[in-house]
């Protein structure tokens, strides 16, 4: 049986000297603790074991992207899909590049050593 996916509203905030793209829900500063899914790549959680941030070192490296772009995104799509054996993130970022938008994925899956709670939930700007 496939777990209901839950849609949350998100904003994000872009750090270009330090490089840092950090994704969060809206409305929501309850955040407990933060796994490191990859070095460049961290999960945080509410007290309740909701994945309620994602952030990414590196932004522009990692996504391919120019810091401008990364400070204009104009849609952001992430499914956060966690089941008992794996956590799975497939993210889209669409950003400004000259006089059009260009998209950029990034999709991470790694085990769920964490034992974190079996959730599927898609973060998106409104």
């Amino acid at each position: 049986m496939k777990n209901k996916i839950v849609k949350l509203n998100v904003d994000y905030t872009y750090d270009p000297l330090a490089d840092v793209l950090f994704v969060y829900i809206k409305d929501n500063n309850d955040y407990e603790e933060a796994i490191e899914l990859n070095p460049i790549t961290y999960l945080s959680f509410n007290s309740k074991g909701f994945p309620v941030v994602i952030e990414f070192l590196d932004a522009s490296k990692v996504l391919r992207a120019k810091k401008y772009g990364l400070q204009n995104i104009k849609k952001i799509d992430i499914n956060i899909n966690i089941t008992k054996e794996c956590i799975k993130i497939e993210s889209s970022f669409t950003i400004p590049l000259h006089n059009k938008e260009e998209s950029k994925v990034r999709t991470l899956s790694i085990g769920n050593d964490y034992l974190i709670p079996i959730v599927n939930v898609e973060l998106i700007t409104a």
